[in-house]
């Protein structure tokens, strides 16, 4: 199998409740120095169209799901090796899947892309960039802590990660113009014409200043109206591989 990297990014929130935050997220930490391509590097263009970041957002009374799409993205492998990526991620893009009716769906999407949450008119794009990949080890991933009791509290990190991960890739994930550097287990596979690439993690929305209805709020928490910090995010990557 192939040493390549995944890649991944951002998230969202939607409503939730607890009285701890949790902390079974893989750690952010400050952004980390981005290691140099080597210029022999072959690069792959990810196919945006067939790739796609997931999220779910909890609360003590429900969840929310949606995707956002890519808007651009690239990989650098030398000698068989993932060596660099990154993706570029619309954030306009943003789609909530569960909700049926249009105009609660609007609305729910309005508020995702307002200040509340990740400030679109601003910060229409996240991006995340590789600085390291290496072979999949368990003990580099962070333990299952309680989430505050509810019907739907966010999955933990052991139940949510990918299957059969073969990689952790660490990189700086930026959202509403903050930086910083997240590691998470993933899962790359080379088929005949192409990479695929799959990750699942959780993070915690407050490093990114996504602190509406936060779990800081003792009061809001009391009454069970605060939103889950630990989002669930996903990263599916299709990378074609081409003919020389």
């Amino acid at each position: 199998m192939i040493r390549i990297l995944s890649i991944v990014a951002l998230v969202i929130i939607t409503v939730a409740s607890c009285t701890q935050p949790a902390k079974d997220n893989l750690e952010a930490t400050e952004a980390q120095r981005v290691q140099r391509i080597h210029e022999l590097a072959d690069h792959l263009a990810i196919d945006t169209t067939n790739s796609v970041v997931t999220w779910i957002g909890s609360k003590p009374t429900g969840q929310h799901n949606g995707i956002i799409a890519l808007d651009s993205g690239t990989v650098s492998i030398y000698q068989d090796t993932l060596v660099a990526a990154f993706i570029r991620i619309n954030i306009s893009s943003l789609q909530v899947m569960d909700i049926e009716d249009p105009d609660k769906n609007q609305k729910l999407k309005t508020h995702l892309l307002s200040d509340d949450f990740f400030h679109e008119s601003a910060h229409p794009f996240a991006s995340f960039e590789v600085t390291d990949i290496s072979t999949y080890d368990s003990t580099l991933v962070a333990s299952d802590q309680e989430q505050y009791p509810s019907e739907f509290a966010p999955a933990k990190l052991s139940e949510f990660m990918v299957a059969s991960p073969t990689h952790i890739v660490s990189g700086n994930l930026t959202m509403r113009g903050t930086t910083k550097n997240i590691s998470f287990p993933a899962k790359i596979e080379r088929e005949s014409k192409r990479y695929v690439i799959e990750a699942k993690f959780n993070i915690d929305r407050t490093d990114w200043k996504l602190s509406y209805n936060s779990e800081a709020n003792v009061v809001d928490k009391a009454k069970d109206r605060f939103i889950y910090n630990t989002v669930n995010a996903g990263i599916y990557l299709e990378v074609p591989i081409e003919d020389k």
